[in-house]
């Protein structure tokens, strides 16, 4: 399915849980540009990664308002070493993503989604004690996901295993707020 309507749908609402958490949304987009839209994984991948840089390269100028780019140059030195090693990272990445089989590629995106969404459930779990209840349904989800054999079905099952996390953790975080900080203290 490649309608226009459920693509900007689709865009939009990634697009809000992207500049919720600070994002492009590519943790969100990838798998529905495979369940929902029909891409292959190699595609969908390339086309992840443009869409991205777009959206963040949009959203840039916004979020100076917040963090005013004189206080992120504080923090040069890091920046650039994170920004030097995701270079290098990202060039890594792609030429192995260019010669896997699409199997291998499909699993190795469920497994990161996979990873994505436990290391959301760990941080929880230090900063709130009513997490155990998402974690306990996070891995009774990821069990039934253990059914599908085929890539696609597999990587629409993770993702609403997240999905439910996510909300699972929403949920519990609004019962236990968390103190705000701002860049310098940390």
């Amino acid at each position: 399915m490649r309608s226009n309507t459920a693509a900007f749908g689709s865009g939009a609402a990634i697009g809000t849980l992207g500049g919720l958490i600070g994002l492009g949304g590519a943790e969100f987009r990838l798998p529905l540009l495979i369940s929902m839209f029909n891409f292959r994984g190699l595609e969908a991948v390339i086309l992840n990664k443009a869409t991205s840089l777009i959206v963040v390269a949009t959203a840039l100028p916004f979020r100076a308002r917040t963090v005013p780019f004189a206080e992120i140059g504080l923090h040069w030195p890091v920046i650039l070493n994170l920004l030097a090693g995701s270079l290098v990272g990202a060039y890594v990445g792609a030429s192995w993503a260019t010669r896997l089989k699409s199997e291998t590629l499909y699993k190795i995106i469920a497994v990161l989604l996979v990873l994505i969404a436990a290391s959301t459930d760990a941080k929880a779990r230090v900063d709130n004690q009513g997490i155990w209840a998402c974690s306990d349904r996070f891995k009774t989800c990821i069990d039934w996901c253990r059914v599908y054999t085929e890539p696609a079905p597999l990587i629409a099952c993770l993702t609403e295993c997240s999905r439910n996390l996510n909300a699972c953790l929403r949920a519990v975080t609004k019962q236990f707020p968390a103190k705000r900080s701002n860049l310098r203290g940390r």
